[in-house]
């Protein structure tokens, strides 16, 4: 959500306050690599994406 609002245009500074986190938590969560499942998960988002669109998303 913090992402979308500062791609916005909205000051990260700002957009940590009305949310309630803090501005270094925010920084770390960005910083954080990404772990084994959750790239399994978008690996297979995207797989099944692609097999809908193949299938003219029946």
């Amino acid at each position: 959500m913090i992402d979308s609002l500062v791609d916005a245009g909205h000051p990260v500074k700002v957009c940590c306050r009305l949310l309630g986190v803090s501005s270094p938590g925010y920084y770390q969560y960005k910083a954080r690599t990404m772990s084994p499942t959750k790239m399994r998960r978008q690996w297979l988002t995207g797989l099944i994406r692609e097999v809908r669109d193949a299938s003219r998303q029946t």
